[in-house]
């Protein structure tokens, strides 16, 4: 009995499974094999070379099909051919009497008359020599078998491929049978020296009759009878299956496997990581192509459905003959198929992976990946989708983000009964995660469903998350009195919404209002007293007060109910450094940056409190990991002149700034910092020219409002300095770190 390694050999090496499993497992190209053989057959007879080209995407069978065609010819006509088969990757050959080396290698004839020679065309020549007399002796002729034709022509230079078809063409004692994955410029370019040379044959994707029956014959092979007998639970699935890979039989081996296994939850990712992993081979297609033909091929992959010419040459902007023409072209080369509809004929692209790879490569919240979508519908029932959406979206509340991509395709993937109640859910959750693109994505959805449906709940909803979207995108630009506006309008449409509420005490906390921030979370907790956002940035408004053991407690109670919450977790770590327990806070932080390395909170915090212990250049070195992921981090900027001010390196820090500034001239946050390096240096009069333009930029920016005022309390002028610190606390009453 066959064992499930074997079938993972066959996903990507047949030639390693026995014959009569590979016979067994042969499904949809019967007749496309016996159809080569028996030409095979019929021109050996006539002692007339053959040259065939088998073309199929990655999976798609191309090995398999070649295997069964060698073990044809080899019990079959060995009369009359001698069957050579190369490796699939044959990186030694770079010239052309490598490969008739090869052929002599493999049917065992001793060589090393021919190596003893010294000139390349010595080697060739005798290597043709030796294989013709081995050929008249026996009266048979050679038929090769190459994997990845067009790998091995890379591999070989232009006038080493003009030498391999010379001698085709004069030595009648060679056939060949070649697989590659596509057309390529090396036999379709007119100036190509194997153009038109050999006859080509597509493997086509298997039906979904056919992706049945392989499946039975897989379960047959592995004696799997509890699969065969529940066969009927999984057509659905297999439907599914075969919408979303076209019948690629790497793919439906690799999905029997799964639900052999019980891993169906599982089965989207695996094919994901699989189409991610033919990057190389997609990209390298294009590539092949010219630019004309490119942008067509493109916009057929992009339509999600079949075209025609007329559309084609629309949004190419190119001229419907000349589209015409390359579509042709297109077909010809097995890239897209035609269908003829009515008077019209459409276009589509062959392989349907292709699509959907081209698809992923589409921003998420702009466009979805359509196949997948659909294939989750055909995958799991309406019950399942609403079970794993509601499984995966208490992950999110519990705070595991991983998740969000997948919750918004579950959530579109579900029937309107349950899509509507999942993205009401969604939504507010979205807009919470700053994930600005996805809720407006899915407002838009919630839009569509209440044109259908006319659902009053949704006609309460939508004008709300509108509101609280267009509230945090001017928190985003900054804007928090506007922003203050859109969350108090938002809580006229609904006064105790909870994400309205917690907005508007953000917002409060943003301007500074820290008393009305409290006052305003305080509203939140009345309705849910764990509304870890609400008890989150109370907490912080709390620390920003100095009531630093009271913020504590808050954290500590966010923490009871997600203790990977990592705005919690990051700002007890702020209130353990303000209240001076250093080595406390350097733990806290280390356990956000177990959740999130790229934390630039925790990050610059952490540096800072490694500056309090002394430590200097540990602090210098994550100050700058900060400003690798935001070079305009204010904290890390600052913090960063601190730590290069105790080490002494006032010049270094002043070089780092005014390389960053001739980037950008008017970088305030870049400004204020070379303002501390010269303030350090003791050039105050400099130092006081420079926080002169921060403010031009920015008349409340803090930090160059305070070094302002230092750098005049340098230069002897108290009177102004006092003045400029009083407009510093003005701004802000209680400065943290």
């Amino acid at each position: 009995m066959v064992v499930a390694s074997d079938l993972t050999f066959y996903r990507y090496s047949p030639e390693n499974m026995d014959e009569a499993v590979l016979r067994k497992l042969f499904v949809g190209r019967e007749g496309q094999l016996e159809s080569i053989f028996s030409e095979i057959e019929t021109f050996a007879r006539k002692n007339s070379p053959r040259f065939y080209l088998i073309v199929g995407p990655r999976g798609i069978g191309k090995s398999h099909f070649l295997s069964l065609l060698y073990y044809d010819i080899k019990s079959k006509l060995d009369s009359l051919l001698i069957p050579v088969k190369l490796a699939e990757e044959e990186y030694s050959i770079f010239r052309a009497s490598d490969l008739f080396l090869r052929i002599l290698e493999e049917t065992k004839v001793d060589v090393s008359d021919i190596l003893s020679l010294e000139k390349e065309d010595d080697i060739l020549y005798a290597a043709i020599e030796k294989l013709k007399q081995v050929s008249k002796q026996e009266n048979k002729r050679y038929i090769i078998f190459a994997e990845n034709l067009h790998e091995l022509f890379k591999q070989l230079e232009k006038e080493e491929v003009q030498k391999l078809r010379s001698i085709f063409q004069k030595h009648d004692i060679f056939s060949v049978v070649a697989t590659a994955p596509m057309i390529f410029p090396g036999v379709s370019e007119h100036d190509e020296p194997f153009y038109n040379f050999f006859r080509i044959q597509h493997l086509n994707e298997l039906s979904l009759n056919e992706i049945k029956t392989l499946i039975k014959k897989i379960a047959e092979t592995e004696g799997n009878k509890d699969f065969l007998d529940e066969f009927e639970k999984y057509e659905e699935k297999i439907h599914g299956m075969e919408h979303l890979t076209g019948g690629s039989p790497r793919l439906v081996i690799l999905f029997y496997e799964m639900i052999t296994r019980g891993e169906l939850e599982n089965v989207e990712k695996a094919f994901l990581k699989i189409v991610d992993e033919h990057t190389p081979y997609y990209q390298e297609i294009f590539q092949l192509l010219s630019g004309q033909r490119r942008k067509i091929f493109d916009i057929v992959i992009s339509a999600g459905k079949p075209v025609t010419p007329k559309e084609i040459s629309k949004v190419a902007r190119i001229s419907i003959q000349t589209v015409t023409t390359q579509l042709r072209r297109l077909e010809g080369d097995g890239y897209v198929r035609s269908r003829p509809e009515g008077r019209h004929t459409k276009y589509e692209v062959r392989e349907r992976l292709f699509r959907l790879w081209r698809e992923m490569r589409q921003p998420l919240g702009r466009k979805r990946i359509t196949v997948l979508l659909e294939f989750l519908q055909y995958w799991y029932t309406p019950d399942e989708r609403n079970e794993l959406f509601t499984a995966k979206f208490k992950l999110l509340e519990a705070g595991g983000k991983t998740g969000l991509k997948e919750l918004c395709y579950y959530a579109e993937a579900l029937p309107t009964e349950f899509k509507t109640g999942a993205l009401l859910k969604l939504t507010p959750k979205l807009l919470e995660l700053n994930q600005q693109e996805e809720a407006k994505c899915e407002i838009q959805k919630l839009k569509e469903i209440l044109a259908e449906t006319k659902d009053k709940k949704l006609e309460e909803k939508i004008p709300l998350y509108e509101t609280l979207y267009e509230g945090k995108q001017l928190i985003f630009e900054r804007k928090y009195e506007e922003a203050l506006e859109a969350f108090n309008k938002a809580l006229e449409i609904n006064q105790s919404d909870e994400y309205a509420l917690s907005s508007k005490g953000d917002a409060f906390g943003y301007l500074g209002r820290y008393e009305e921030a409290l006052e305003t979370f305080n509203q939140v907790l009345e309705i849910n007293p764990k509304h870890d956002f609400a008890l989150s940035r109370k907490g912080y408004a709390l620390l920003l007060l100095g009531k630093h053991e009271e913020a504590l407690a808050l954290f500590n109670s966010v923490l009871e109910i997600n203790p990977k919450h990592e705005f919690a977790l990051s700002r007890k770590g702020a209130v353990l450094l303000d209240m001076g327990k250093h080595d406390e806070a350097l733990s806290v932080f280390n356990s956000v940056l177990e959740i999130n390395p790229k934390h630039e909170f925790a990050l610059s915090r952490k540096g800072y409190a490694l500056l309090l212990l002394g430590k200097h250049e540990e602090a210098l070195a994550l100050f700058n990991s900060v400003l690798e992921i935001n070079p305009k981090h204010e904290y890390a900027l600052s913090s960063k002149d601190v730590a290069l001010g105790n080490l002494g390196k006032h010049d270094e820090a002043l070089s780092v700034f005014n390389s960053v500034l001739e980037i950008n001239p008017k970088d305030e946050y870049v400004l204020s910092g070379k303002g501390a390096a010269l303030l350090n240096l003791g050039k105050n009069d400099e130092a006081l020219s420079v926080f002169n333009s921060v403010l031009e930029i920015n008349p409340k920016h803090e930090y160059a409002l305070s070094r302002k005022g230092t750098a005049l309390l340098y230069l002897g002028k108290h009177d102004e300095a006092l003045s400029v610190f009083n407009s510093v606390l003005e701004i802000n009453p209680i400065i943290s770190g």
